[in-house]
């Protein structure tokens, strides 16, 4: 009688470590299928909690926000964009700025910014900058050499805006070069023997240029140089030591503005 209760005893204890085992390999399957299918996942569908019964529902994508900026400037324009790295700066789930490289341009670096607030999610970028920066530096010495009548050397803004480009993907340059897109920052520097006469006079005549092609002027200054050696050695890498020594007139236009307060001399 003992022997048989040792033998069912003995049974029941195997039976349940039995059921236990098969349990655990149940759950533990059902985990790994739960994984692979978050990690498989290309989309997540968020439910409409107005109680609207004929919402409509969203699709949001789970790819990272890096890929989505590399998605919309590969998508907006006609070329070949890289991913390069992100920008020193700010980065979060709501603001994110990153540089890529272009087939088209491929000496620069392009930034492309993404911002989320209430109103939504928000891509911009400064890829039109490239696109017409040769075009801009002639179209704005064209303007200058009308006002000046004389010779000058025109150093524009080496560094392009970070992005507050709001115009369509294929914006003409007239359409450019008068939107804040173009962010034009510049110094102009005159050649020995002009007459500066009235310095108000100057200032009309380049406020009225600006306007006549609804340019907005984020910085500009304008030097006069009055030694022909000085002028003659002025270059990107020089036009710093020059203006640090300088002490004539110096126009600064500032404020991207063309009223008369942002038309100073100094």
């Amino acid at each position: 009688m003992i022997q048989v209760r040792k033998t069912v005893i003995f049974s029941l204890v195997i039976t349940i470590l039995i059921i236990g085992a098969c349990g655990c390999m149940n759950l533990n399957n059902s985990q790994i299928n739960t994984n692979e299918q978050e990690n498989s996942q290309t989309e997540i569908i968020v439910q409409d909690n107005s109680g609207n019964d004929n919402a409509e529902i969203d699709i949001v994508s789970t790819l990272s926000i890096d890929d989505r900026m590399m998605d919309y400037i590969n998508s907006r324009y006609d070329d070949n964009f890289t991913y390069y790295e992100r920008k020193s700066g700010i980065h979060s789930e709501t603001q994110r700025n990153i540089l890529v490289k272009s087939e088209k341009y491929p000496d620069v670096y392009i930034n492309v910014l993404y911002a989320k607030d209430d109103g939504g999610e928000i891509f911009n970028d400064n890829y039109l900058y490239f696109v017409y920066k040769d075009q801009t530096v002639s179209f704005l010495h064209g303007v200058l050499a009308n006002v000046f009548n004389h010779d000058f050397k025109l150093f524009y803004g080496s560094e392009p805006p970070v992005g507050v480009n709001t115009l369509p993907a294929n914006a003409t340059f007239d359409e450019y070069i008068s939107s804040d897109a173009s962010w034009l920052r510049f110094t102009a520097v005159l050649a020995p023997g002009y007459e500066i006469g009235e310095e108000n006079i100057i200032s009309e005549k380049l406020r009225d240029a600006f306007a006549a092609h609804s340019m907005i002027i984020v910085n500009a200054t304008l030097h006069f140089c009055d030694e022909a050696d000085t002028y003659d050695a002025l270059t990107n890498e020089t036009l710093e030591s020059f203006q640090f020594s300088y002490n004539g007139p110096i126009l600064r236009i500032l404020e991207a503005g063309t009223d008369d307060e942002n038309f100073a001399w100094r």
